[in-house]
């Protein structure tokens, strides 16, 4: 007589979604940030394969590298580091790629329905967006999460200051800013591919 085995070996995923930090940088340092950056010039920011489509989005956009901001990128680097620890616990070794100060102006910069994970590319597995701008300084302009079918659209704390991570495969978007101007400075954490 052959008897079935039903059970299976398994780990249970204990990935979070994505975890959130308040007040990861002074105000001070938001606006050292954001003048810094702006210094360098703004451009029309491009999807992943170099093309400008502002159907999908339309911004401003200015990579820095880590040659220009040491300390900042230790810092961030610092936060990541714990987050991960405490809510991935993926095998990252840093940011391969500079960050990315975004600018998204009234009435319409957005940025569509879309994931950072790079096909050919380094293995983006975080990605981590910093707040630069108070929010009662624009409307609309929301970072939103979208966790899958039946799961409710995360809108993202808009606090200055505070600093989101979340898997690069997650579905993201930033709504359509109808006020203002609104800043994020935009990092991925790199690593190992997923095995």
């Amino acid at each position: 007589m052959i008897t079935e085995n039903r059970s299976w070996s398994f780990f249970l995923d204990h990935v979070n979604n994505f975890a959130c930090i308040d007040n990861a940088f002074p105000p001070s340092d938001l606006d050292q940030i954001i003048e810094y950056c702006k210094a360098y010039g703004l451009e029309d920011a491009k999807i992943e394969n170099e093309e400008l489509n502002n159907d999908v989005r339309k911004n401003k956009s200015v990579f820095i590298g880590p040659t220009e901001l040491k300390g900042l990128y230790r810092r961030l680097t610092d936060i990541c580091v714990t987050l991960n620890n405490e809510y991935f616990k993926f095998d990252v070794f840093g940011f391969m790629e500079g960050l990315q100060f975004t600018e998204y102006n009234a009435p319409d910069n957005h940025y569509s329905d879309h994931i950072d994970k790079l096909y050919a590319g380094v293995v983006r597995k975080l990605t981590m967006v910093l707040q630069l701008t108070d929010p009662d300084e624009y409307e609309g302009g929301d970072l939103e999460l979208i966790l899958g079918a039946g799961v409710d659209t995360v809108k993202v704390k808009r606090t200055r200051g505070s600093l989101i991570l979340f898997p690069s495969y997650v579905l993201h978007r930033v709504t359509p800013i109808t006020k203002g101007k609104r800043h994020s400075l935009v990092g991925w954490v790199t690593g190992k591919p997923f095995v």
